[in-house]
């Protein structure tokens, strides 16, 4: 149907965000599933997010994008860290509404340090 695939990895409230290797796995399986699968994680932490770009081989790494909103800002910094690791453009902007305040992925992107101002997050209208 070439419509992006949006997977969300958490549900919960927990203030930290947790992972297993189960849920690498199935985000792997999703991409793999068809060259043409385009996937939005979204309630992600960094964990997940390190293990499964480490699964998964470059060509499969570029049809995955993390939504930001369950990852760490200050002063864990975790943003930071995977922006520093992995660039911006398979990160998108988005709330986690209804289950995050809308108001902490915004906050975490203008707290970022200055080395990343203005870096540019990914836009998926452009992926084809």
């Amino acid at each position: 149907a070439r419509v992006p695939l949006m997977l969300t990895a958490h549900l919960e409230s927990a203030a930290a965000a947790t992972f297993t290797g189960a849920d690498a796995t199935a985000v792997c399986e999703a991409v793999r599933a068809s060259p043409a699968s385009r996937v939005i994680v979204a309630g992600a932490g960094r964990g997940l997010i390190e293990e499964t770009h480490a699964a998964l081989a470059d060509g499969e790494r570029a049809r995955v994008w993390w939504e930001i909103s369950r990852i760490a800002g200050p002063p864990a910094d975790d943003l930071s860290a995977l922006l520093r690791a992995m660039g911006g453009a398979r990160f998108l902007y988005g709330s986690g509404w209804p289950l995050r305040l809308t108001q902490v992925p915004r906050a975490n992107l203008e707290l970022l340090a200055a080395d990343l101002a203005g870096v540019r997050l990914g836009d998926i209208s452009t992926e084809r």
